[in-house]
């Protein structure tokens, strides 16, 4: 008792000390009484003559018993003591209670509450019987407040089967602030005509809540009514005093809390009379006809409001058509920041379950775990029998455990501060043994092949499980328990669940090999996920299920846009793991974004994903949010309006990087069509974004605008001083966002549509661009550009030549423009001006019609431009809905499930199952190959394997042709490889050599490329042909290839990374493989050069010919020309091949496995053996758990 008697000495009246120790003592008396008897709140107020929130201010701390309540107090401590089993009188003098008790009645002397208004409040509140919200804190839920007070407020409503009666239901888990926001609103209502009859439903009423609901309502209402006795039913009281109320410009209102501590809901009172339910006794007029009724329709009102846990069904002994029916009356309570919950709440929950072992064993196992667990899983977790599990989660958790999922029936905290103070009060030991019970646990399901009766935690939650207690790929890779998931209809899990794999880092090529394996396998029993549905989910508060379907996308940018999104949702309701899920989605987005090549078109997945990263810059994990902007800045796959809005709000003041932009637009300006549309797009992009008044711009479009324009950036950039005042001799050009609108006036000035119909759509282009700020310039242009597409249409007398496949896009942007300058009725005009057939030459092939669809689609977009993905409306309706009525979203959110769950799904073949078989034919297992040959899908290798040898004669006779002699190159090295020896080709070989190669060496540029790199393979090996070797023309030919802007598929990047690989330098080798513009080159290269270093054979059975026939004749002339195979640098390959597997085109590193991998090659045909055959069969989720569970809510 040290620290008690440190705090009884204290003599510190500013602080509360005294009344804490007390308060400390009290509570962990009671918490004893507890775990031994029914030592409830409502017992202590009963016993101590008090409230409950006097008791439990005392308990807290909060408050010391005054004169008043001393005998009180004495008598609650005597009744706990006697609870707990131990020895004492009580508060006897000298005592250790007499002590506490005095420190703290003199302590509290100093703060008792003066005010007159606050005591005003507390007898409001006790008059209504609303003590037990009086030490209720309320903070946040501003707009719960707001709608439960214009609810009562609102203005009567006669309803057909009920008069004027509605309903507010609430419903938020163990500790969500229930009784908080009534507390508030029945503070609010005691100034307003309302008459409360309030019911707080405790939680050990049992067989009894009806009857006492019943009776406290009685005589409320007869204190309403002023009578003493009565002989009316409930019905008719209640209709009573609401006409009662009314005469007197009142209103009845009708208040219960905790309606879900009603045994009525459980199972056992299913028929039976004792149990009638408290809800069934709430006020409802099934007889809305009867005379009394339509005597007085209108002339009263009564409002109901009640509160409780989240339930899925409602007591039956409510009849149809009661109001309570209608989902549109209950509301989710939202809730508040993490650790925003009253600790003092907090623990009041846990504190009976934490009494016992067995309850701190209970508690840590949910705890550690971090998601719910089943009743049977806890009773094989503890060892204890189900009625011990049962009376610890129905009796000292109920007020902290709820059920996680209505279809599993798994437990969890009812608040995530409750799982973290459940963590501190457990204690390390007690945490680590929970870790390796729950480790242990899945150790025996693991071992019996997950069977049928596997618990649903460790399939649909083993990462989240087992997390911290060791690497969990082994589990997430096992075949059956991947079966186990698809049986259950759930593939889209197993292949989210495989992300965990790559995220524990030091993944080796078996186990890279075997998640892509299992990803395919999955990805073709899977079914496309609709993009909102990630969002929805998070929406309905299913996040662990909304991450899932989220990370089960194919492809990675897919992957991020619905991580991001479901970040988002998570940020505005301030959930606990929306930082979490945010970093998850920045990581995505950069290895998404990083996939993307330079010059890649624009793709409105990536618009999407760039506008997702701004919207989690605005609302919560800034810092993941700016991850993605950064990442996606240079990505050219997203529009410049996105990357431009991304610049300003990752750095207001970025001009450097704007005047880089706007460079590169001056470059565009001088380009072809396409290119001139796009310089126009940034101007008008730029003209909104650049600072206002800033004297860059100024002098950049100056510069452009004087003679010695050409000088370059620099030169312009000299005309800025130190201050950056602008020192061009352009006064008429202004500063800032003007100066590029000036640039834009100026463009459109030296356009003449007349010579150039691509010069109409730039008119139009203009138009949009400068308006609203240049409002009159705009609109002349539009009106230039609409007038220009009559005069083209109506011509015929336009050089022929002209092509009409530009005009559907050309009649879109001038659409565009009169819409957007507000030219809504000219747009119209021009849509019934458009002809069936344009009479100009070349035209043919256009018909009136697509140019009228073109006009249409703008037009019922209303002007808008399309970007990124617009929702499905279903998708908006249901998301309104989830948060304005989430019964009714749930519903139609479940309807959406069962209708993608009820979607066919097929095999969807890649083309690697050939490459697999024939590696596991390699490594000895002809059975299971012989499995994925018989399923495998349509092949997609990239061309035939190497055709036959050319005839050398046929070659001789057309080398005699001087025409692009060197694209006869291949074919020779064709012959070359026929030969025994291909170091020593015979001499007519090398004759052909001579022949074809005399003029190859001479500008190189301008020859075929994948020649070139023949010969300098050949030149680099020596071989005596005779052939000029290139020497330093080759170096001068890579610095141009490595910079020159060459259209995709020109340049051969594997070939060329071969070569490097091939004179020794493995790390440019990786380093230019690396430099392909698409994934899938990318891999090829990777792929390709491994080959190489291993010594790959090019024959049909290793499947090479996946590569191509170009690459593998490079590889294999590499490969008979090289080093021995020991002298090739193969410490390289592991990274090589390891990038393959990991990438989306991994099975480019099938072939390489035998000799890269050959111990992964026995697991691999564990995994084809174990896994279900891809039959496209429909795999449907049977029973729809989710869609079931979310229509429950």
């Amino acid at each position: 008792m040290g620290e008690v008697e440190q705090f009884v000495m204290a003599e510190d009246h500013g602080t509360r000390t005294a009344r804490k120790a007390f308060g400390r003592e009290l509570a962990a008396l009671r918490n004893r009484a507890v775990a031994r008897g029914t030592a409830t709140f409502a017992a202590c107020a009963a016993v101590a003559g008090v409230s409950l929130t006097t008791v439990r201010a005392w308990c807290e701390g909060e408050a010391a018993p005054g004169e008043d309540t001393e005998a009180g107090a004495q008598r609650l401590i005597r009744y706990l003591l006697r609870e707990a089993g131990e020895a004492g009188e009580g508060v006897e003098p000298d005592g250790m209670w007499f002590r506490l008790l005095g420190a703290a009645q003199r302590e509290g002397g100093t703060f008792r509450a003066s005010s007159r208004e606050r005591d005003a409040a507390r007898e409001f509140l006790r008059t209504i019987g609303a003590e037990a919200l009086l030490g209720r804190s309320f903070s946040g839920r501003r707009s719960a407040l707001s709608d439960t007070l214009d609810f009562v407020r609102g203005p009567a409503e006669v309803e057909k089967n009920h008069q004027d009666i509605a309903y507010l239901w609430w419903q938020a888990p163990a500790g969500g602030g229930k009784s908080a926001l009534l507390g508030a609103v029945a503070k609010r209502l005691r100034s307003e005509p309302v008459d409360i009859v309030l019911y707080p439903a405790p939680a050990d009423a049992g067989p009894d809540a009806g009857r006492l609901f019943m009776s406290a309502v009685v005589r409320r209402l007869m204190e309403l009514l002023e009578i003493r006795t009565t002989s009316k039913d409930l019905g008719a009281l209640y209709r009573a005093a609401a006409l009662h109320s009314a005469r007197q410009g009142r209103r009845l209102v009708v208040v219960v809390d905790d309606a879900d501590h009603d045994p009525a809901w459980s199972p056992a009172a299913s028929g039976a009379e004792a149990y009638r339910s408290i809800l069934s006794l709430l006020p409802y007029e099934p007889l809305a006809d009867s005379p009394w009724a339509r005597r007085h329709r209108g002339k009263y009102a009564i409002r109901v409001i009640v509160t409780s846990r989240p339930v899925s069904t409602l007591p039956g002994d409510i009849p149809p058509g009661h109001p309570l029916h209608d989902p549109g009356c209950i509301q989710a309570l939202r809730p508040v920041a993490p650790g925003r919950a009253h600790p003092r709440h907090l623990r009041e929950a846990l504190g009976p379950l934490l009494a016992t072992a067995e309850g701190r064993l209970v508690a840590g196992l949910i705890a550690a775990a971090g998601t719910g667990l089943g009743r049977a899983d806890l009773v094989e977790l503890t060892g204890e029998g189900p009625l011990s599990v049962d009376a610890l989660l129905e009796g000292p958790g109920q007020d902290c455990l709820v059920r996680d999922d209505l279809g599993t029936g798994s437990y969890a905290f009812g608040h995530e501060g409750l799982r973290r103070l459940a963590e501190v009060e457990c204690g390390r030991e007690t945490l680590e043994d929970c870790a390796r019970r729950l480790r242990a646990w899945a150790d025996r399901w693991h071992l019996r092949r997950w069977p049928p009766d596997t618990p649903p935690a460790l399939l649909w939650h083993l990462p989240v499980l087992l997390r911290g207690t060791g690497p969990v790929g082994p589990y997430l890779l096992d075949p059956f328990r991947q079966s186990r998931l698809v049986a259950m209809g759930r593939p889209d899990e197993a292949l989210s669940q495989l992300d965990h794999v790559r995220a524990e880092g030091d993944e080796d090529l078996g186990t890279a090999a075997l998640a892509a394996v299992s990803r395919a396998f999955l990805t073709g029993l899977g079914k496309p996920v609709p993009r909102a549905l990630p969002r929805l989910l998070a929406v309905a508060g299913e996040v662990d299920r909304a991450g899932e379907l989220a990370l089960s996308a194919p492809e990675a940018v897919d992957k991020a846009v619905r991580l991001a999104e479901v970040a988002v949702v998570l940020s505005r309701a301030r959930h606990d793991r929306a930082a979490a899920t945010a970093q998850r989605a920045a990581e995505a987005a950069e290895c998404a974004l990083a996939q993307v090549s330079p010059g890649a078109v624009r793709d409105a997945r990536y618009e999407q994903l760039a506008r997702t990263g701004l919207k989690l810059m605005d609302c919560g994990p800034a810092e993941a949010g700016r991850r993605i902007a950064r990442a996606a800045l240079p990505c050219s796959a997203v529009g410049w309006a996105a990357r431009i809005d991304m610049a300003r709000k990752l750095d207001p003041r970025n001009v450097p990087w704007l005047l880089r932009v706007a460079e590169y637009a001056e470059t565009l300006s001088v380009g072809r069509a396409g290119e001139r549309a796009e310089a126009l797009e940034i101007w008008g992009e730029l003209a909104r974004a650049v600072p206002h008044g800033d004297p860059a711009f100024r002098c950049l479009v100056a510069g452009y605008r004087c003679a010695e324009s050409a000088s370059g950036t620099a030169e312009r950039a000299s005309r800025c001083g130190a201050d950056r005042t602008p020192k061009c001799s352009a006064p008429e050009v202004p500063r800032g966002g003007a100066a590029v609108r000036h640039r834009i006036e100026v463009f459109c000035g030296e356009l003449d549509p007349a010579s150039d119909p691509a010069h109409i759509g730039l008119l139009a282009l203009g138009a949009s661009a400068l308006f609203p700020e240049r409002r009159a310039k705009a609109r002349t242009l539009a009106k230039r550009a609409r007038q220009a597409l009559r005069d083209l249409l109506a011509d015929t007398g336009m050089p022929a030549g002209r092509d009409g496949t530009e005009l559907p896009s050309t009649v879109a942007r001038v659409v565009q423009a009169l819409l957007d300058t507000g030219l809504t009725r000219a747009a119209e005009e021009l849509h019934d001006e458009l002809p069936d057939f344009p009479n100009f030459p070349g035209s043919a092939g256009c018909a009136g019609e697509e140019l009228r669809d073109a006009a249409r689609a703008v037009s019922e977009r209303g002007g808008r431009r399309t970007g990124a993905e617009e929702p499905d409306a279903w998708a908006a309706e249901t998301e309104r809905e989830l948060i304005a009525r989430p019964a009714r979203g749930r519903r139609l959110l479940a309807a959406e499930l069962d209708r993608w769950d009820s979607r066919a799904s097929g095999p969807g073949g890649h083309g690697w199952e050939l490459p697999l078989a024939k590696a596991l034919t390699a490594a000895g297992y002809p059975e299971q190959a012989v499995r994925l040959v018989g399923r495998a899908g349509p092949s997609r290798t990239r061309s035939s394997a190497v055709r036959p040898a050319p005839r050398i004669a046929d070659v001789r006779a057309r080398a005699r042709l001087p025409h692009r002699r060197e694209l006869l190159l291949p074919e020779l090295v064709d012959l070359l490889l026929a030969e025994p020896d291909p170091r020593r080709p015979g001499g007519e070989l090398c004759a052909l050599f001579r022949q074809v190669c005399a003029d190859l060496g001479r500008n190189l540029q301008t020859r075929n490329p994948y020649a070139v790199l023949l010969h300098a393979l050949l030149d680099t090996a020596g071989l005596p042909t005779g052939v000029a070797p290139l020497k330093g023309r080759f170096t001068a030919w890579e610095r141009y290839m490595a910079t020159a802007p060459l259209p995709p598929g020109v340049l051969p990047v594997a070939e060329w990374a071969v070569l490097y690989a091939f004179r020794g330098d493995t790390g440019a080798a990786r380093e230019c493989a690396g430099r392909a513009r698409t994934a899938e080159e990318r891999a090829v290269a990777r792929s390709a050069v491994a080959a190489y270093l291993l010594g790959i054979p090019d024959t049909e059975e290793s499947g090479a010919a996946l590569w191509g026939a170009s690459v593998v004749r490079f590889v294999s002339l590499a490969d008979a020309l090289g080093p021995p195979v020991s002298a090739r640098g193969t410490e390289a390959v592991q990274g090589l091949v390891h990038d393959v597997l990991s990438g989306a085109y991994w099975w480019y590193g099938l072939p390489l496995l035998p000799r890269s991998a050959s111990d992964a090659l026995p697991r691999l045909a564990e995994l084809v053996a174990g896994h279900p055959e891809r039959s496209g069969r429909s795999v449907h989720r049977s029973g729809g758990d989710l869609g079931r569970g979310l229509g429950e809510r």
